[in-house]
């Protein structure tokens, strides 16, 4: 940093947001016709947050005298399993699709974090608006409207 230039570390924790939904698993077609997704157990936990709550929080910090050389976290302070998750996106997108847990090796040695909400509450004022579920709907219907506009306009 610049002399006289404050600095502070503000992670965000898992965001949901539009451009993210991209999944990093491989979509198969079992004979049967079923759509499958392979997907590690799902059973890590983790602390979602929406892309339009983090940037309320950056524009928050950069507006808030008083925290230079602290650590904020953003996120609820809750865990959500990706399981969870998954299912949630697979009923809004396309409820025939079969999410095959265990397919592929978890990550080994991954632990689960939470943001400390309370203490980012009160430097910041802020907590996050947006729930998870409305979060997952406002970035598949954001896809949606990608993919409409791809189809309409060839690109």
């Amino acid at each position: 940093a610049k002399p006289g230039m404050s600095v502070m570390w503000i992670p965000a924790h898992t965001t949901v947001a539009p451009g993210e939904l991209a999944a990093r698993a491989s979509g198969t077609r079992e004979p049967t016709g079923a759509k499958m997704i392979a997907l590690s157990s799902g059973e890590r936990a983790l602390d979602w947050v929406y892309v339009e709550d983090v940037i309320d929080a950056y524009l928050a910090a950069a507006t808030r005298s008083g925290i230079e050389g602290r650590t904020l976290d953003l996120g609820w302070g809750t865990a959500v399993r990706i399981r969870d998750v998954v299912n949630r996106v697979t009923r809004l997108v396309d409820p025939s699709i079969t999410p095959e847990y265990g397919a592929l090796p978890d990550r080994p040695d991954v632990r689960t974090r939470v943001a400390d909400a309370d203490a980012t509450a009160a430097a910041l004022g802020w907590r996050p608006t947006t729930s998870l579920d409305r979060g997952l709907a406002h970035t598949v219907e954001w896809y949606r409207q990608s993919l409409e506009n791809v189809e309409r306009n060839g690109a």
